[in-house]
């Protein structure tokens, strides 16, 4: 974990992979096109306690339905990736809201409620691609350097799996 200034204010920085928000405070909108079998990432400026994400975040169509499945925390925790268990409805509007009640390790909440709208559109059937991958050797690396990989959509930190010879620990 990094250690953070306690009396910092947690906040939504990125929602969909979006980092800058809308003139309304909102991320995306309904213009903006998710593939209906995309994870639902969010991500904040610190790490949150798990448990006040999970209650205090929504996902619900354009007809008021909340959208099941289930959440997975990033290890630092500084981020939440949503897996819808159904299919979302093609051209159906979703949003996502992260009321102010999503706390910090500290306890800290969120100052204001935080929305996220998007239209889901066709399956996304093509696999991901690595846009930058740092560092760009790969032998010889210090156990200490940070690895970086840049994709050409969200990636779900979550599904990632790191090898390494000789093996790591």
């Amino acid at each position: 974990l990094i250690a953070y200034d306690s009396n910092q204010l947690p906040a939504v920085i990125s929602m969909f992979g979006i980092v800058e928000k809308s003139s309304d405070g909102s991320f995306g909108s309904s213009a903006f096109q998710l593939p209906k079998n995309a994870a639902i990432q969010i991500t904040f400026n610190m790490a949150m306690a798990r448990l006040s994400v999970l209650n205090s975040v929504n996902i619900k169509d354009d007809t008021e339905t909340a959208v099941p499945g289930t959440w997975k925390g990033s290890p630092d925790l500084l981020s939440a990736t949503f897996h819808p268990s159904i299919e979302l409805s093609e051209n159906s509007v979703f949003m996502v809201t992260v009321l102010n009640t999503a706390q910090n390790v500290y306890g800290r909440t969120i100052p204001a409620t935080v929305t996220g709208i998007f239209r889901a559109i066709e399956t996304d059937t093509t696999a991901p691609n690595v846009t930058k991958l740092d560092p760009a050797s790969q032998t010889n690396v210090p156990v200490t350097t940070a690895i970086r990989i840049k994709s050409n959509e969200v990636l779900d930190i979550n599904t990632f799996t790191v090898s390494s010879t000789p093996t790591i620990g």
